[in-house]
C-alpha cells in the first residue's frame, strides 16, 4: 500500500489519538534507529573500503566509476543504512537528501548523476524490504565496512 505524505499524517493522528500504546511503541523503535555515521565527507573513506572488501574490487574499472549496478546498488544501501536508517520506516519524500548533501556527495564518489542517485536510493530502500538476501547482504557489508 502506498500512502500520500497527507495520508501517513492523518494516520500517524489516527494511531497516537485511538491506540497511545501503539504509538508509544512504535516512536520508541523509531528512536532506537540512530544515525551511525554524520560526516558526509567519511562517504570516500567507506568507498575505499568498501572498493577494498573481497570480491568488490573486481566491480570497478580503471576510472574507478561503479561499472556494475549491483555493486553500486549495495553501496547506496550501505551508506543508507549509515546515515540515515530511519529511511526504512517512512516515506522517502519526507526525508529530502539532496538538501543534506547527501546524494551529491555519493554521486560524486561513486562517479553517477545525482538523478541516478536519487533513483538508486528510492529502489534500494524497496528493495530492503522486498528481499531477505539483499538485506542480509547489506547487514553484512556494514558489518565489514565498520571505520572509525
Amino acid at each position: 500500500m502506498v500512502l500520500s505524505p497527507k495520508q501517513y499524517k492523518i494516520l500517524g493522528r489516527l494511531v497516537v489519538k485511538r491506540h497511545p500504546d501503539l504509538a508509544e511503541t512504535l516512536i520508541q523503535q523509531l528512536a532506537q534507529d540512530k544515525p551511525l555515521q554524520h560526516d558526509i565527507q567519511k562517504i570516500q573513506v567507506y568507498f575505499t573500503c568498501f572498493c577494498n572488501l573481497p570480491g568488490i574490487e573486481a566491480f570497478f574499472g580503471p576510472s574507478r566509476k561503479m561499472e556494475n549496478v549491483d555493486a553500486c546498488r549495495l553501496f547506496i544501501a550501505t551508506m543508507i543504512r549509515l546515515y540515515y536508517p530511519e529511511l526504512h520506516h517512512q516515506p522517502i519524500e519526507e526525508l529530502n537528501l539532496r538538501k543534506t548533501g547527501f546524494v551529491s556527495t555519493v554521486a560524486e564518489t561513486i562517479g553517477l548523476k545525482v538523478s541516478n542517485v536519487s533513483y538508486r536510493i528510492r529502489q534500494v530502500v524497496r528493495w530492503e524490504h522486498q528481499y531477505d538476501d539483499f538485506r542480509l547482504k547489506v547487514q553484512e557489508t556494514l558489518k565489514n565496512l565498520q571505520v572509525s
